[in-house]
């Protein structure tokens, strides 16, 4: 299904997980946290059909993703938004 939300359209299904693109103190927060570079962080595609269309998720920043496994347990996990090549 996708949710139309003004010019921003995200897919929303049980199998594609819920995302938030951080500000950018947020950003270097996880970073200093983990104790990596940005380029340290596994990358993610602007084309991506996860984020293709959400006018926040640019190149440069990154995204809080969250996963949920079959016992309900909740997982993080970060992401670099690139250009592809």
């Amino acid at each position: 299904m996708v949710e139309d939300k003004g010019k921003t359209r995200k897919i929303t299904n049980e199998l594609v997980p819920k995302y938030v693109v951080l500000s950018d103190g947020d950003g270097e927060k996880v970073l200093k946290e983990l104790g990596i570079k940005r380029e340290q962080l596994p990358k993610i595609l602007t084309t991506d059909a996860m984020i293709a269309n959400d006018p926040d998720a640019k190149a440069g920043r990154i995204i809080s993703i969250e996963r949920e496994d079959v016992k309900g347990i909740k997982y993080k996990y970060y992401r670099l938004i690139v250009e592809p090549l």
